[in-house]
């Protein structure tokens, strides 16, 4: 190959190479702690689907009232997401998607517009091929820069694109036409929409086609498992495929281990509602409830979890900043009947760390121990020596101090699945008192430009 050809291979592989990583890179700044919310789905269903009535607007506006009203949106919750069924079964004239007329009759940027004067953000729902999976609307598939297009215009700050009917294989790309479409249409709305905004893209493809070795550079979250029930096994199931992709998750991008069922059937148990919110919470999981946040429907116990300020610190801890691949997400670190989990918190160095003792088996409370070793494993400079004070994230109190180097047990023995959540936190350095002074004259020279004191 001559010096001209080697020249122009090397234009064209860099042409090729500079617009592949255009087209599978994102950087949209949003979702920098995983996303927390509501989603209709597990309560309500499709349009009534649930016995719990119809997703309309005037739900909507209610649920943004209620996140006000309940606290939700003071522990950083922000996304009302509407699920499958919104929309009128076949799109306009113009191939544009219509929001149903019967249950939204003021349009869907009404609604966006209510949402955001509460605060709270709104999300909407769509699918990557005709229709969607309840098959009673539109997806996006052929028309996905008119959706994009719409969704902007609207004001939606959250998607959530589904993959019924998609084509096994194609996941990437058919969530690259989705995502390249978002970003085509705020910059294209920007100049003359001033409240264009980017929009949180959540892949919802069931963990299909391995999507978390790739998704962090097309959505900000994807889901790592099939579709949640409000049933411990379902939980459970969920919970151990998506802890094994800890190494997956960064800031911006997050392993979705689907919603939560808090308060929802089997997690009617407060033990159990307990345990799935904190193992939510170790594996730094967007915390995006089912639940019927509006009053009187939310009681005070399935609230108190939900709200828990300690608990959700955790979650939306990212290590100091570090955006670096594996060190955001806990993770098991003694298997079995008496799970023990680990999460870093803070940063690798001046490190702090949670720690989760779950008995997930159904026969008899259990002590748990967890030795620095393996508290080491998750990262950060825990060490032989270092103090820590220890903070019960459920009780709200703090426990005696503990001396890294040996094992931290359980001081009681953990209930039948249930958890024990602690903080290991550094002490707050203390200045020393100022030395207290006796002034017995003070004098100013005539320039003012000197203070003697005696």
């Amino acid at each position: 190959m001559n010096k001209k050809s080697v020249f122009v291979f090397a234009v064209a592989l860099c042409t090729f190479l500079c617009s592949a990583t255009n087209i599978l890179a994102l950087n949209n700044g949003l979702a920098r702690t995983p996303p927390m919310g509501f989603n209709t789905w597990n309560y309500f269903n499709c349009q009534g689907g649930g016995g719990h009535g119809r997703v309309n607007e005037a739900l909507i506006k209610a649920i943004a009232d209620a996140f006000v009203s309940q606290g939700l949106t003071a522990v950083g919750y922000q996304y009302v997401n509407i699920d499958d069924c919104w929309a009128e079964a076949s799109r306009n004239t113009y191939g544009g998607m219509v929001a149903s007329h019967t249950d939204f009759p003021n349009g869907m940027k009404t609604v966006a517009d209510y949402c955001h004067t509460k605060g709270v953000k709104l999300g909407i729902y769509s699918d990557v091929a005709a229709q969607t999976c309840a098959k009673t609307m539109p997806g996006m598939s052929g028309h996905e820069n008119q959706d994009a297009d719409t969704f902007v215009a609207w004001g939606v700050d959250y998607i959530k694109v589904d993959w019924c009917q998609g084509t096994g294989g194609q996941s990437l790309s058919s969530y690259v036409k989705v995502r390249n479409a978002l970003t085509q249409a705020v910059t294209a709305m920007k100049p003359t929409v001033p409240t264009a905004h980017p929009v949180v893209f959540s892949l919802c493809n069931w963990g299909q086609d391995n999507a978390w070795t790739w998704a962090d550079s097309v959505g900000n979250l994807w889901r790592t498992t099939g579709d949640i029930t409000n049933q411990w096994g379902s939980m459970l199931g969920n919970m151990d495929q998506n802890q094994s992709h800890y190494a997956y998750s960064r800031i911006g991008s997050w392993n979705d281990p689907d919603m939560m069922e808090v308060g929802i059937g089997n997690f009617t148990n407060a033990a159990m509602s307990r345990s799935h919110f904190s193992l939510w919470c170790m594996m730094a999981a967007p915390l995006v409830t089912g639940t019927d946040v509006r009053s009187p429907n939310l009681d005070a116990t399935t609230k108190s979890i939900l709200t828990n300020a300690d608990a959700i610190a955790v979650d939306q801890d990212t290590p100091g900043g570090d955006n670096t691949m594996g060190i955001i997400q806990g993770r098991k670190v003694v298997t079995g009947n008496s799970e023990v989990w680990v999460k870093l918190l803070k940063g690798k160095t001046k490190s702090e760390y949670a720690m989760l003792f779950f008995n997930r088996a159904n026969t008899a409370a259990a002590s748990m121990s967890v030795t620095t070793t393996q508290i080491a494993s998750v990262g950060g400079d825990i060490a032989t020596g270092k103090v820590y004070g220890v903070r019960d994230l459920w009780a709200h109190t703090n426990l005696a101090n503990w001396t890294a180097g040996g094992t931290y047990t359980t001081p009681s023995a953990v209930p039948v699945n249930d958890v024990f959540m602690i903080r290991l936190t550094l002490p707050t350095d203390v200045l020393p008192p100022l030395a207290s002074v006796k002034v017995s004259d003070l004098r100013v020279q005539p320039e003012g430009e000197q203070v003697i004191v005696q």
